[in-house]
């Protein structure tokens, strides 16, 4: 599975591994080698923008695991019925959810479609206005202009953050402490390696962090975190 490399595709790097089969998501610095990714291995393109299932569904065909990817699909969306149910529950259906990140100086929001924009609207959640779009499979992210980062602003912000991601760039702005999320100290940052995984791990992974930033239940994970939360998400398959 290919990696979302903001810097491109490192061709050799993937030959070197001799694979039988390559995926990715239809980011440009993939789809822009995908005939020379054909070349190496037989090359499916997932677009960005489809909901987690869709991406669940098309891996396991290419995989030739279609029964299993279904049988993981029910037991997420069984885990997405639990905690649309306790945020009803804890009142807090409904509340907006701002999804940004930075990436050197650009600044950009997720929107509703994808990964993180399906799961955010099946659990009852809403978004700022700015962020409940549709947006293209090959340009999936809504640019922040440092002057309006209060149109996204919401009940509660989550920064995209670890690795290549820093925050720097929105949160050195004078608006940034005006913000309501940040004087009501809900921003919650996450990473962003793992929001932006099209995987079941990746699912299971924003949910918690979901359940634990918004119900207080277990905590949002950091990087240190990845063997433990895998450890718990394998053996659940048991």
């Amino acid at each position: 599975m290919l990696p979302a490399a903001p810097n491109g595709v490192n061709l050799e790097a993937v030959s070197a591994q001799k694979p039988a089969i390559i995926m990715g998501v239809s980011l440009p610095t993939t789809v822009s080698v995908k005939d020379k990714l054909e070349a190496i291995a037989p090359t499916t393109v997932i677009e960005y923008t489809a909901s987690w299932q869709d991406q669940l569904k098309i891996t396991g065909a290419t995989l030739g695991r279609s029964e299993a990817a279904d049988l993981l699909i029910k037991r997420l969306e069984a885990t997405v019925n639990s905690l649309k149910s306790d945020l009803a529950g804890a009142g807090v259906a409904g509340k907006t959810v701002s999804v940004i990140g930075a990436l050197g100086n650009d600044t950009f929001a997720l929107s509703r479609t994808g990964v993180v924009g399906s799961i955010i609207e099946q659990v009852g959640l809403k978004r700022p206005a700015v962020q409940d779009v549709a947006t293209e499979a090959t340009d999936p992210f809504i640019a922040i202009s440092a002057e309006r980062i209060n149109d996204h602003d919401a009940d509660w912000i989550f920064l995209l953050s670890g690795g290549q991601y820093k925050a720097d760039a929105l949160t050195a702005s004078p608006i940034w402490k005006t913000l309501k999320a940040v004087r009501a100290n809900k921003v919650v940052n996450v990473v962003a390696e793992l929001w932006f995984s099209s995987n079941a791990f990746g699912v299971d992974w924003i949910l918690r962090d979901l359940r634990a930033a918004l119900l207080g239940s277990g905590a949002v994970a950091t990087e240190a975190d990845v063997v433990s939360r895998w450890q718990a998400f394998t053996s659940a398959q048991n």
